[in-house]
């Protein structure tokens, strides 16, 4: 037999009331939260689920299904707060890797970037991010602006990859011909913290 309303357990009062309404999550998440909720709370209906339920869903959920949802609801928030802070840690080897869309997307976002692990070459621009911080067991990897060791540097390719470095770094780099060959020049993510004025990471 279908169940009703009136014989649902006991509510959950006030656990998705207004006061209650997840507007810390983003607009997407939160549509996708209140979907899942009516789902759950058809399914404890069965046949008996109409459109006049869908208001009083929010005050009907069986005590161990909100239980469920909301424990849910915090692996899904973490993880999508933990998929929005950027790490430098898929772009460490260098090369053509699309630094600069990289850049202008945590640029454009705002959201934290971390310098991270070996970070070498092309991967040392992103310390142009706004938001960046760096991990002080890093590694930064400085050379000439070429992709082989049979290029030759070009003042304007070093000076376009350098401007993605604050100027006591860039005037470093260049006072100590950091950017004159294809030769490697380590850097610790202290040093870059401490002597060139960037921002240290914080705990994860």
């Amino acid at each position: 037999m279908p169940r009703s309303v009136d014989r649902m357990p006991l509510p959950v009062v006030g656990i998705f009331g207004s006061r209650y309404n997840f507007n810390f999550l983003r607009p997407r998440t939160r549509k996708l939260i209140h979907v899942i909720k009516w789902r759950v709370y058809r399914r404890s209906l069965g046949a008996d689920a109409t459109r006049s339920h869908k208001v009083a869903y929010s005050r009907t959920v069986p005590l161990f299904k909100v239980a469920a949802f909301m424990a849910c609801v915090g692996s899904f928030a973490w993880s999508q707060s933990a998929r929005a802070e950027g790490s430098s840690l898929p772009y460490g080897r260098g090369g053509r890797t699309g630094v600069p869309l990289v850049i202008a997307q945590y640029n454009r976002t705002g959201e934290l970037f971390r310098i991270e692990g070996d970070c070498r070459s092309s991967c040392t621009m992103l310390l142009a991010i706004r938001n960046v911080c760096v991990d002080p067991n890093a590694t930064l990897e400085f050379h000439a602006a070429i992709f082989s060791p049979q290029e030759t540097p070009t003042a304007a390719r070093n000076n376009w990859m350098s401007s993605h470095y604050n100027e006591r770094l860039r005037s470093f780099l260049v006072a100590n011909h950091y950017l004159d060959s294809w030769t490697f020049h380590p850097i610790s993510g202290s040093d870059i913290i401490h002597k060139f004025g960037y921002r240290q990471c914080p705990n994860k």
